[in-house]
């Protein structure tokens, strides 16, 4: 078979599992139906793919990266800042999130809410962890630049629950077909919410 018939038949077979994925879920897909709707066989789709798992990955991969590339900006940025950001830099950051969250809702379902039985069903406890992590390098670069300053590291509890929090909120706007009107004004709460709070937390020194 040539090289392009083999990239067209592992195209058709994406684009299948994910058809497949979002309407069944991972854990009630079959590798069966993806190769009915690809038209191709079971066997060779696994010339592409060892198991069901591993296509479910490929489906989400892009998704991921995206992820990925962005939890390493956060570490980053973190260890190297020294100041919170603005309000109106809040504002605009989650605006871009929130509009990438619209644009991906389907990919990001099938990760968040679908994805039971596969080796990504906890994503989101690796994404809190992150979190976490990010913000406990913001708050230890700050101590160390800024040792005048009065202020005391949130807990790691507080830290896991406030990414829980978000996590859940990414969630529920998911599974809500909001409007661009319902997305501005929740750009705007959450904005003022998370930096009213982080003020407050480095304000008062806790």
């Amino acid at each position: 078979m040539s090289q392009y018939k083999k990239d067209e038949v592992a195209l058709r077979i994406l684009r299948s599992a994910k058809s497949i994925f979002l309407k069944y879920g991972y854990h009630r897909a079959s590798l069966r139906s993806i190769c009915n709707q690809a038209k191709t066989s079971l066997s060779n789709l696994y010339n592409y793919y060892p198991n069901k798992d591993a296509l479910f990955i490929a489906v989400l991969s892009p998704l991921l990266n995206d992820i990925e590339k962005v939890c390493k900006y956060g570490r980053s940025y973190q260890s190297k800042n020294t100041e919170f950001e603005s309000l109106d830099d809040k504002k605009n950051n989650l605006a871009i999130a929130l509009a990438y969250i619209k644009k991906h809702r389907s990919e990001l379902n099938l990760l968040f809410n679908l994805s039971f039985g596969s080796s990504l069903e906890n994503y989101s406890e690796y994404l809190s962890q992150e979190y976490e992590k990010n913000w406990i390098l913001f708050f230890d670069n700050l101590q160390k630049n800024c040792p005048d300053e009065k202020f005391k590291k949130p807990s790691s509890f507080f830290l896991r629950n406030m990414a829980h929090f978000h996590i859940m909120t990414v969630r529920k706007i998911i599974s809500h077909q909001l409007s661009d009107d319902e997305m501005t004004t929740l750009t705007d709460e959450l904005a003022i919410f998370f930096w009213h709070g982080g003020m407050g937390l480095i304000k008062n020194g806790i």
